[in-house]
């Protein structure tokens, strides 16, 4: 994955503590910011270091990781959520998107591993008419 490669770059640079670098993404990268907790692809694209030290996904199309889970996914083997990074993930979707299920987070978190389930694992639906 090419957020590992950036994260290796980053981590090697003088100036950054990379024990401080998290992730960050939107649709498409929200979905590869949730990815990167999997312990399983952590170790198979930088060999388990370095890794994130937080994850947030925005609008991450959770009906991709309900496929992984499923074991439907093209890429992606079913094992991927079997054991996360035990750093902090924060998902924010909302329940007006065209691209997923108003409750497709939702029903992500409670299908992950109960082992996984409790490590930081945040869903905020953002609602018509709130702030």
């Amino acid at each position: 994955m090419r957020s590992s490669r950036a994260q290796q770059y980053l981590a090697g640079h003088p100036r950054i503590d990379p024990m401080r670098i998290g992730i960050l993404g939107f649709s498409w990268g929200g979905i590869i910011a949730v990815l990167t907790s999997s312990d399983e692809l952590t170790r198979q694209y930088t060999g388990g270091t370095p890794r994130f030290a937080a994850h947030l996904g925005l609008y991450p199309l959770c009906w991709v990781h309900r496929t992984v889970l499923a074991g439907t996914a093209k890429n992606f083997e079913p094992t991927v959520y079997q054991k996360v990074t035990s750093r902090p993930v924060h998902i924010l979707d909302g329940d007006k998107d065209d691209f997923d299920d108003p409750d497709g987070c939702e029903r992500f978190l409670v299908e992950l591993p109960a082992e996984v389930r409790p490590q930081s694992l945040c869903n905020v639906a953002f609602r018509q008419g709130d702030p």
